[in-house]
């Protein structure tokens, strides 16, 4: 049973420790063109309202709070949020999907930020309209190793 285990770990683990490796090579323009594609994006949208601490004492764990005003009905609803560090050495830190069963376009989430970088949030309907809110947030304390 041991030389099982040895076996699939052996074999899992350059793949795991490859897409872990893919990932930190992904550039903020690649993850916002990756989300983004060929739509147009409205840029300082003000459907999105930010909740994030410009000053938080440390990069290891920063609140972020995405509220969208936008109706969830079900034909015109909000599908997709996404946070994007700019400078993280991974640069897609939550995407979040939603259905009109959610009733509410709200994202809550804790992210880790390496240095003082600007948060750039993008929202997508189900229309494929993309919307963007962003905010520089100044860390005192590195969050990344």
């Amino acid at each position: 049973m041991k030389r099982r285990k040895f076996i699939v770990l052996a074999l899992t683990l350059p793949v795991l420790l490859s897409a872990q490796e893919q990932a930190r090579k992904i550039s903020f323009e690649v993850a916002y063109q990756s989300f983004v594609g060929s739509a147009s994006v409205e840029k300082n949208a003000e459907i999105i309202n930010l909740n994030i601490s410009k000053k938080p004492p440390s990069g290891k764990s920063v609140p972020v709070e995405v509220t969208v005003d936008y109706p969830m009905q079900p034909n015109d609803y909000i599908t997709e949020i996404a946070v994007l560090p700019t400078q993280n050495p991974v640069c897609k830190a939550v995407e979040f999907h939603l259905t009109p069963m959610n009733g509410h376009a709200y994202l809550a989430c804790n992210i880790k930020l390496a240095t003082s970088q600007k948060v750039v949030i993008l929202v997508r309907n189900n229309k494929g309209q993309i919307y963007q809110q962003s905010q520089e947030v100044h860390v005192a304390l590195s969050g990344c190793a």
